[in-house]
């Protein structure tokens, strides 16, 4: 999992894109989870677009995904097989994210694999 904060060099969501595709293409067979940070509100979306269109193996986590239709509009062009269920607790409500997701306008078999089943099968692959 990588924290936007961790790329962010100047504090200021002056964010370096491109080292999270060139991860993306090092590590091809370890799925790399990306976290909004402490950021409000995620407006990021064309960038997240090019990022899952260029790299399989790029999941973002929803904590922060509270634009008007973000979620809808992420699973539309990608399916729901790329978002993963976060709640940045403590510090959020759990019931804000879990509601976010219950409450996006999209199947109930897309809700599922947002709130469990999409980490559920990149854990089931992790070989220990």
């Amino acid at each position: 999992m990588i924290s936007l904060d961790e790329l962010d060099i100047t504090g200021n969501k002056a964010i370096d894109w491109g080292i999270l595709f060139k991860i993306s293409n090092k590590f091809k067979n370890i799925p790399l989870i990306i976290d909004g940070g402490n950021s409000k509100e995620l407006m990021f979306s064309g960038y997240f677009y090019q990022l899952l269109n260029a790299a399989e193996n790029i999941y973002l986590e929803t904590h922060n995904l509270l634009g008007l239709n973000q979620i809808e509009d992420l699973v539309d062009r990608f399916i729901s097989s790329r978002l993963i269920l976060g709640s940045y607790f403590p510090f959020y409500p759990l019931e804000l994210s879990v509601e976010r997701i219950r409450l996006a306008r999209i199947s109930g078999e897309d809700k599922s694999r947002i709130l469990y089943g999409n980490l559920n099968e990149i854990l089931r692959k992790i070989k220990i």
